[in-house]
């Protein structure tokens, strides 16, 4: 690569020092499809964000980090759905806590019971029992930030 066509693109980029992990490009090769969300991917290299500097390029200048991002919209959106289910059963969140905790319970139990149950009831039921336990935490974890 001619090193003066890559300090001017780094100087135009306003790159002071590159990133180690893309050269200060932004984007880097990922060895499957899932890139930076991690997961299953497919299998093909594919290009994408670079998940040391999240596209600036620069080593001290990070920009948004996309994988805390998703997290916290993740975080947020179980919260939000913890309100609803809380506000269609008519009570607070924190007062359904033993309650939702003994439903999760008794849907693992259904999902490993009889091993006639379709596997689609299985499935349901677990991922159902855990999508209550993930709403009490982030009960929990509102409670706690609000108290003083």
């Amino acid at each position: 690569m001619d090193e003066d066509l890559y300090q001017r693109a780094l100087t135009w980029r306003g790159v002071k020092e590159p990133c180690a992990t893309c050269c200060g490009s932004g984007v880097r090769s990922y060895v499957n499809t899932a890139t930076w969300r991690g997961g299953i991917g497919g299998s093909a290299v594919t290009t994408d964000v670079c998940d040391t500097c999240w596209g600036s390029g620069d080593k001290h200048n990070p920009w948004t980090d996309l994988r805390a991002m998703e997290r916290d919209r993740a975080a947020r959106v179980t919260r939000e759905a913890a309100d609803l289910f809380a506000q269609r059963l008519g009570v607070w969140i924190e007062s359904a806590r033993p309650g939702l905790l003994e439903l999760a319970e008794e849907l693992d139990r259904l999902a490993g019971g009889r091993k006639s149950r379709l596997d689609h009831f299985r499935g349901a039921a677990v991922t159902l029992a855990k999508i209550l336990r993930e709403m009490v935490v982030a009960a929990d974890d509102e409670h706690r930030r609000e108290a003083p």
